[in-house]
Parts: C-alpha cells; structure tokens; sequence
C-alpha cells in the first residue's frame, strides 16, 4: 500500500478548535525529539464535508536522520469516536453512582468483578466497617482481612456468580475496629449490577447497622432469664401473674405444690385454676 501524503497545515484544519493547541503541543514535543519520536493523541476532528464531530486516534513515529534531521513524520489514524462515547457514558454512570451511594442515608457499598473490588462506598458503611475510605480501589477481603471465613464473603460471591439476590435480617459479623474486636447485627441486601450487555459486574451491598436493637433485645431477655431463674430457686410458694385476668406467668414448684397442680396452669387466669378464690375476701380486694 502507498503512503497517503497530507500536508500539515490541511490536516490540523479539521481538528476542532478546542483540541488544535493541545495536538500542536503534542506534535512540536515529537519534532523536537522529547517523546522519542512517538506520538500518540485522541482528539475531536469535524468533518469536512459533513460536518460531523468524530474523535480520532492518531499514534505514529517521527523519523530522524544520523544528523538529526527530521526526515519523516507518520503514523496511523483511527475513528474511535463510539469507543470515546462508550467511556463518556461509563464516566458518566459512574458519576452517578457515585453521587448515589454517597447519599443514601442507608450505609451502601458497590462492590464489582469477581474480586469483590470496592468501587464506591458511603460514610454510614465506613461507619459499620470501621474503616476510612483508604479502602477504596481494594478488594473487599484486602480491605477487611477480619470477614476471612464468614458468611458474607461467600453470599456476595454467591450473588455475583448467580445473580440471586441475598436478604438477610440481624446477621452478625465479627470486626476488627482499631485492633479491637466489634460484634456487628446488620439488615442486608445484595443485588447484582448489570452491565448494558446483561453480564453481571458487581454487587451493591446495602445495610442497616441494628446492633444496638439486637444487643439491647438480648439484655432483657438475659434480665428475664435471671428472673424466672430467681422465682424457681426460691424456697418459698412464688408466681408471677400478669393482666387484668392474673394469667399465671411465671410460678416455682412449691407454688404448684400448693395448687396441687403440674405446669398446665401456666399461661391461664388464676380463676380458672382456682375459682373458689372468687368469693374470698382477698380475691375481692384485689379487684
């Protein structure tokens, strides 16, 4: 094939204004040997007989004689002009998921490739994980080396690999913050990302840290485990009745053993068990 010869000065006419002093810089760096000889620039160009606006690879080589003189200056060109509007589009939908995650008020992480490499994450997650964002561009399991062996690392892997989203409700996790351990309950969601092909490219993780709930749900159940273990250690006939029915919630053995009965009478009015209570003075007064 044989060379197509254009002069200079008609080539950079078509280039847009915008691009012409970055391209003449480009090209006098070249020249003037800087770069090697290489060269190597994207910019817009309009068209001449269309007037159409298209971007334009254009990588070459300058060629120098023993003496230094430029001898020759070419190279390649190429209309990459829907390669640079494909990347304008991901620019542009990253920007937005970005902004996104950073304000949901929810803690929120988008996660993507196989990897699990964390792409965006909002100041609530960071809260839960006990970490700053140094941890962004990191593999999840880089950044929290602690997740190693619990269920959330294989459930993410698992919606990446399948595409089945993952709910789950007070999940604990056990973290690592500033070398302490921290036991974390969360309300989760995984769901897939899809890419405009329909490929799966990563995860978004959104949480709500119900730790203190779950914590302090487990206190009054732990208070009301020493209790009911406190009224069947007490030698003494003791039960625990609640409502305006005096339903029997709670009662030891000497207390059945002084009804006579078995623990059938939990959970009923205590009328109901003794009904000749009715007529009696002390039954009335506690009316």
């Amino acid at each position: 094939a044989q060379d197509h010869v254009i002069p200079y000065e008609q080539a950079i006419q078509f280039i847009h204004p915008d691009d012409v002093d970055r391209v003449n810089q480009a090209v006098e760096q070249v020249l003037t040997g800087k770069s090697n000889g290489n060269y190597d620039q994207t910019y817009r160009t309009v068209g001449a007989d269309d007037g159409i606006l298209r971007w334009v690879r254009f990588y070459g080589k300058a060629y120098f004689s023993q003496t230094g003189d430029l001898y020759r200056f070419g190279g390649v060109a190429q209309d990459v002009t829907q390669q640079v509007r494909t990347q304008q589009s991901l620019t542009v939908s990253e920007a937005r998921s970005k902004n996104l995650v950073t304000a949901t008020p929810a803690a929120t992480a988008i996660l993507v490739g196989p990897d699990l490499l964390i792409q965006h994450v909002n100041a609530p997650m960071l809260a839960i994980w006990g970490r700053d964002e140094s941890v962004l561009g990191k593999t999840l399991l880089e950044a929290m080396p602690d997740l190693e062996g619990q269920p959330c690392l294989a459930q993410l892997q698992h919606v990446f690999d399948t595409g089945q989203p993952v709910r789950h409700s007070e999940e604990v996790a056990y973290l690592m913050t500033d070398g302490r351990p921290k036991t974390v309950y969360f309300n989760h969601v995984y769901n897939p990302l899809y890419d405009q092909d329909g490929s799966i490219y990563g995860v978004i993780n959104t949480a709500i840290d119900v730790t203190e709930q779950v914590t302090a749900r487990q206190a009054l159940q732990e208070s009301e485990a020493r209790f009911v273990n406190i009224i069947q250690q007490s030698p003494a006939a003791t039960m625990v009745l609640r409502g305006d029915e005096f339903v029997i919630d709670q009662i030891n053995t000497p207390m059945l053993g002084f009804f006579g009965r078995g623990k059938e009478v939990i959970g009923q009015p205590l009328l109901a068990v003794m009904p000749e209570l009715k007529e009696q003075f002390a039954w009335q007064q506690a009316q």
